[in-house]
């Protein structure tokens, strides 16, 4: 991202714009878990953060609305709140996203893994799945 140490920024920048972005828009909440992933890899506590468990919280609520649920973002809202969840340890509630993805491994954050990005998605589902069953 952009804003990420990567780019041309830092963390704390990129987690300040996708907060307000958040803020100020509803529908781009994902930008706040898609900055957690980003993250991830240099503290995997990120996800055990309140922040980020709002954000996922906010997620769910917008893709239970009449608007998100069915709009032209839908799909990845889903793909990103799937992820956020079962990497946030909360696994069993991205169960009904994984059934509304199907076998769809298109799209980010399943992309970004290349030629494993099916592996990783069913990954994560299995987790999902295996979450219900505790």
């Amino acid at each position: 991202m952009y804003l990420s140490p990567e780019g041309q920024g830092s963390y704390d920048n990129l987690f300040a714009f996708a907060e307000r972005a958040a803020a100020a828009s509803p529908s781009l909440t994902f930008l706040v878990i898609a900055a957690a992933y980003d993250y991830e890899d240099q503290n995997e506590k990120i996800w055990k953060e309140a922040r980020i468990h709002r954000a996922l919280d906010a997620l769910l609520g917008n893709l239970a609305g009449p608007a998100g649920g069915r709009g032209i973002h839908a799909a990845g809202d889903r793909r990103w709140a799937a992820y956020g969840l079962v990497s946030a340890g909360r696994a069993a509630e991205a169960v009904p996203l994984f059934g509304q993805l199907g076998i769809d491994a298109s799209g980010r954050p399943w992309e970004d893994f290349g030629d494993n990005a099916v592996d990783a998605f069913e990954s994560f589902r299995r987790r999902a799945c295996a979450a219900t069953r505790t």
